[in-house]
């Protein structure tokens, strides 16, 4: 047996759930290889481990709701709080409404700076989609001649 077909059965071998001819097939490879027996070794401290830790029950109904609500009550104890603000509330909400309007308001009446006072010229369309100007050309050339019918030629001249 290889060692990676080894290593996959090893959780199964050490919690005995490998039949009797699979199971004497990994104990006669580890007999043999170091790297498999180190990898066994290493898992059984680790289940070892896991078994030293106390088993929990689970909390069902009226017990484990009360628990939860202490915790909070515990946690709302611990927390910090937040600071008094220096203003009272009507003020901070009244002094954010006020500069919502003024910014609404300089928004319409002062002229918007991005907005082109100008449509952009033909070379500056084409520089921006990235063509060149034969591209631009040819299709120049294709609706020209085809009186403004945007069908592809083969239809049309079909007609």
């Amino acid at each position: 047996m290889r060692c990676f077909k080894v290593r996959a059965l090893l959780s199964k071998y050490l919690d005995s759930e490998l039949g009797e001819d699979l199971s004497a097939e990994v104990g006669k490879h580890l007999a043999k290889c170091f790297a498999c027996r180190a990898a066994e070794a290493k898992l059984r401290r680790a289940l070892d481990l896991l078994r030293e830790w106390p088993e929990t029950e689970p909390q069902f109904g009226y017990d484990a709701l009360l628990a939860r609500v202490n915790q909070k009550h515990v946690a709302r104890e611990r927390s910090v709080p937040m600071p008094k603000l220096p203003v009272p509330r009507w003020a901070a909400a009244i002094m954010a409404a006020t500069s919502i309007a003024v910014g609404v308001a300089l928004g319409i009446i002062l002229p918007e700076s991005n907005v082109p006072t100008s449509l952009p010229s033909e070379q500056q369309v084409v520089n921006a989609m990235d063509l060149h100007p034969y591209d631009v050309v040819e299709a120049s050339l294709t609706y020209s001649l085809a009186d403004g019918d945007q069908r592809p030629i083969e239809k049309r001249e079909l007609q």
